[in-house]
C-alpha cells in the first residue's frame, strides 16, 4: 500500500512539474511603471495574478532581457460569465520596439501616463480585437480564456516593461493572469507551497 501511495505521489509531482506554471502572488500593488513588479527570470514559466480595483487599476511588471532573447507572453481571464466582455489592454515597453496600436486606445505615450526613454518603443495589444480561446488548467482544475498571446523574437538587450490596463471608459474591475516564460522549474520549497497555491488559484477563479 505504501509503495502504491509513493508511486501516486511521484506521478503527481511529475505532472505538476510538466504542466504547471509557477504562480506569482504580489504582496502589494504595482500600478505604476516606477513601482513595477520585478521578474528575476523571464524565461521561467510563471503567471502573475491581478485583480483590478479602484486602488489597483493597472498592473506593471518589469524584467531584464539579454540580447537576441525571445519573450513569450500570454494574458488570460478567468472563465467567469461576468468577465466574458472584459477586454483589457496589454502594453509592452522596451528598447527598439515598433509602435503598434490596435483599437486606437492610446494615441501617444503621454496619454498612457508614463514617461519612457526616447529610444524605447511601445507595442499596444487590445484583447477586444482578438478571438478568445478556452483553456482548462489541470494543475488547479480551473478554466480560463486566452485573450492575448504574443511573442517577441530576437529582442534588443535591456529592461522591458509589461502593463495591463482596463479599457478606457469602462469600470475598473476584472481579473487577469499574466504568463511569462516557458521553462518549467520548481524547487523543493515550491512543492511544499502547492496546496496553498491551488487554493489561491481556485479562489481567484471563483471555484470552491
Amino acid at each position: 500500500m505504501k509503495k502504491h501511495i509513493l508511486i501516486i505521489l511521484l506521478f503527481s509531482l511529475l505532472f505538476i512539474i510538466i504542466f504547471a506554471h509557477k504562480p506569482v502572488i504580489p504582496d502589494e500593488e504595482h500600478t505604476y511603471i516606477e513601482n513595477s513588479l520585478f521578474i528575476e527570470d523571464h524565461n521561467l514559466s510563471q503567471v502573475i495574478y491581478h485583480e483590478f480595483k479602484e486602488n489597483s487599476e493597472r498592473l506593471w511588471v518589469k524584467f531584464f532581457v539579454s540580447e537576441s532573447e525571445d519573450i513569450h507572453i500570454i494574458l488570460t481571464v478567468p472563465f467567469i460569465k461576468r468577465l466574458e466582455n472584459f477586454n483589457p489592454i496589454m502594453i509592452i515597453v522596451g528598447p527598439g520596439l515598433n509602435e503598434l496600436f490596435e483599437g486606437n486606445y492610446y494615441q501617444n505615450k503621454i496619454e498612457m501616463g508614463f514617461n519612457i526613454p526616447e529610444e524605447y518603443g511601445v507595442i499596444q495589444l487590445a484583447s477586444k480585437e482578438r478571438e478568445r480561446e478556452f483553456f482548462h488548467e489541470p494543475f488547479s482544475n480551473t478554466d480560463s480564456w486566452f485573450i492575448i498571446e504574443h511573442d517577441l523574437v530576437n529582442v534588443n538587450e535591456g529592461e522591458y516593461f509589461i502593463g495591463v490596463f482596463t479599457e478606457p471608459g469602462k469600470p475598473v474591475e476584472g481579473k487577469v493572469g499574466l504568463t511569462i516564460g516557458t521553462k518549467e522549474e520548481f524547487s523543493f520549497s515550491d512543492l511544499l507551497k502547492m496546496g496553498s497555491w491551488i487554493q489561491f488559484i481556485r479562489e481567484f477563479h471563483e471555484l470552491e
